[in-house]
């Protein structure tokens, strides 16, 4: 099973002369449960909550992967090595992490390039952002300041001092930030 939401479900790939027949099987099929048809930015709500980083969004081809949150997927003992593999030392300390980012007052939205502030001085920017149903919020992901989270912290659900808030259209809104997800961040919802 994959799934880019974060949630239980199966991603279907029909051919292009075949997918409206497998849109009408599924909505006839799933009509008793309520199944119906959501968009991108459902997607994408969803998403931003699990923390899935999406390419070009959360993640480039400058970041560095320990950064970002995929360090899990990098092979140092590969034979041979890799091209790179000096660049990317697991234990050089990082400048900037990767955050979960979550709004305390649920009514302003995030989208995406939002400046992240730390007792009033800019210390990151949001790359992602959504309102997340689940949680009831305005979240999202970006980058910081080692110095904001600490460059060694790992799995804490809260980081950062106070005074953390987000330029959302020049208002500043207090947020919360954390280096797990705040929706489901053991993934015990895709064992189930």
């Amino acid at each position: 099973r994959i799934s880019f939401v974060g949630e239980l479900g199966y991603e279907l790939y029909p051919t292009a002369d075949g997918a409206v027949d497998v849109d009408d099987a599924v909505m006839e099929a799933g009509a008793d449960l309520g199944v119906r048809r959501a968009g991108h930015h459902a997607l994408d709500s969803l998403r931003v909550e699990k923390g899935y980083r999406h390419l070009g969004h959360d993640i480039g081809p400058i970041d560095d992967p320990y950064m970002v949150g995929l360090g899990f997927t990098v092979a140092h003992d590969k034979p041979g090595g890799f091209v790179g593999r000096d660049a990317i030392d697991p234990a050089r300390p990082r400048t900037h992490r990767q955050v979960y980012v979550r709004l305390d007052d649920p009514e302003p939205l995030l989208l995406h390039g939002e400046s992240i502030l730390a007792d009033g001085r800019i210390v990151g920017r949001m790359t992602s952002g959504a309102y997340g149903h689940t949680i009831g919020a305005a979240c999202g992901l970006g980058i910081v300041s080692s110095d904001v989270v600490g460059s060694d912290a790992v799995g804490s659900d809260a980081v950062g001092a106070g005074g953390i808030e987000v330029d959302c259209a020049g208002q500043r809104v207090p947020a919360t930030l954390s280096l797990r997800p705040f929706h489901d961040p053991t993934g015990a919802r895709l064992r189930s």
